[in-house]
């Protein structure tokens, strides 16, 4: 049996007609294709800027699940469901068949399918956002945390008709932020982050939010970027220290300034300047020595002084510290993101 889930991502920005497709190792066939139509092809929700998204997956069901699959595209309910007053006579009748143009809601459906469900879609839904949130790391593009806008979930027994899913509807959630297009290069590394069963670090997940999050809540943005750096921290010790991961990961760590200045210099890293490893320019540490500060006010007395420009500067620091560790794990790409007054403290 083959599923889809059609799924939108608003503003990502890939070149005019372009089309970037990913495949999955695992037991089952998965893909990701993801290209910006240059006319609306499936409807209305279509804007300008938005990019399309399917996630595919081939699976065979075993037989009790591929009876049930049997009868929903017959029309009817599969046995073990249950007839709820709450759907009679607007998406089935008493008998259990269901309505032309209509799907069955997934609560009324027995419960191994329920399950079949959550699984197939909790999966066609991290490879969705692992792919686009690849994307959008390896392009250097802002954004909003969670930059779906949700479509359709398919199914379909041959591959040409093809159903919802029950229980499934659209659901919209905006983005901001595009990628620039994509030369194969870029494309092909995605493909190797893919099949190397990458994710877009997590001190990038918690900046996101925080740079989301600072105009209508600063204070919350201030303190979810410095535990973006420190996470980020954390993360990249146990990368190129897997010994010390747990260590990295679940104790007390030393202040993030101390550690980025004085413990970074001695890692093992995979790209250097020029043979020299070094920590972030001074400017940047007496940045992010302020952000720490305020964030201690923060959490601790609840008050604190903050000034937009005090705050963007901060998350500006975090973001050439992410991106300076990402390179220093081996990413050799991440160096052009670091703004270039930082590159030019940090080359020879």
């Amino acid at each position: 049996m083959r599923f889809k889930l059609e799924f939108g991502v608003h503003n990502l920005l890939l070149a005019e007609g372009a089309s970037l497709e990913f495949s999955f190792r695992g037991p089952h066939a998965l893909g990701v294709r993801l290209w910006t139509p240059i006319t609306d092809e499936q409807g209305k929700w279509y804007m300008q800027g938005d990019t399309y998204g399917v996630a595919t997956s081939e699976r065979e069901p075993n037989s009790n699940i591929s009876a049930m699959f049997e009868r929903l595209a017959a029309g009817e309910l599969p046995p073990g469901s249950t007839i709820d007053t709450k759907w009679l006579g607007w998406v089935h009748d008493e008998q259990g068949h269901i309505f032309p143009d209509h799907t069955a809601p997934a609560q009324v459906l027995p419960l191994p399918f329920q399950s079949f469900i959550r699984d197939l879609t909790g999966e066609l839904w991290d490879y969705a956002r692992r792919t686009v949130l690849l994307v959008r790391w390896r392009g250097n593009s802002m954004g909003q945390h969670h930059p779906f806008f949700h479509r359709d979930m398919l199914w379909s027994l041959d591959g040409a008709h093809w159903s919802r899913l029950p229980g499934f509807a659209s659901v919209r959630v905006t983005d901001s932020g595009g990628v620039p297009p994509l030369s194969d290069v870029v494309h092909n590394e995605i493909q190797e982050l893919i099949q190397a069963g990458k994710t877009e670090p997590l001190g990038h997940e918690l900046y996101r939010e925080a740079w989301e999050q600072r105009g209508g809540n600063p204070r919350s943005a201030l303190i979810l970027g410095i535990a973006a750096a420190e996470a980020g921290f954390k993360q990249f010790v146990g990368i190129l220290v897997p010994d010390a991961r747990w260590l990295a990961e679940n104790a007390p760590s030393p202040p993030l300034v101390d550690m980025l200045e004085q413990y970074l210099p001695k890692l093992p890293v995979r790209n250097t300047f020029a043979g020299k490893i070094k920590a972030p320019p001074l400017e940047i540490l007496k940045v992010l020595r302020k952000g720490v500060r305020l964030r201690n006010e923060l959490s601790h007395r609840g008050v604190a002084s903050l000034e937009p420009d005090t705050l963007e500067e901060v998350l500006l620091a975090v973001r050439d510290v992410l991106w300076l560790l990402d390179y220093y794990t081996g990413f050799d790409w991440a160096v052009d993101y670091i703004t270039l007054e930082t590159r030019r403290a940090l080359m020879p």
